[in-house]
């Protein structure tokens, strides 16, 4: 039966991993191949494995590092300000038009954008995208 690894107890293989491949991309081509000579069996082949194994932990322990940093943020969704008010309008009547639920909670806004100021128009399109409720479109920065 095996047990799980703690950290405390993982960590120092990790450093003796990441020591063994640091040693092995360390060593010249001459002593790496003066190796392999002096095996009777496929040096490359033996050498490869051995090379893949101990590069596998450290790529895993890589990739998990990476996601754990990635998790948690959003990406950036488009500049709304970057499109023209006549565009922008369109955009908030048609997720107006799509989401009639939606137009009947905002009290305060009128169901067609033309009624809106330009920055209201902005300003829910931009509320509607943080919160995720608006798809992302691609802006054509050439329409302004």
């Amino acid at each position: 039966m095996t047990r799980k690894k703690t950290r405390q107890q993982q960590a120092p293989l990790d450093r003796l991993t990441d020591a063994l491949v640091d040693d092995v991309l360390a060593t010249s081509d001459a002593e790496l191949l003066n190796e392999a000579q002096a095996e009777d069996d496929n040096g490359a082949a033996v050498a490869r494995r051995a090379f893949e194994r101990a590069c596998r932990p450290a790529a895993q322990r890589q990739l998990q590092t990476s996601k754990r940093q990635v998790r948690g943020r959003r990406l950036a969704g488009a500049n709304i300000r970057a499109l023209d008010p006549k565009t922008a309008r369109g955009w908030l009547d048609e997720f107006i038009a799509s989401h009639p639920e939606t137009a009947n909670k905002l009290n305060d806004a009128p169901a067609a954008g033309d009624q809106l100021s330009d920055e209201d128009v902005y300003g829910m399109l931009e509320m509607l995208q943080k919160r995720g409720a608006r798809k992302q479109k691609a802006i054509d920065q050439n329409s302004r």
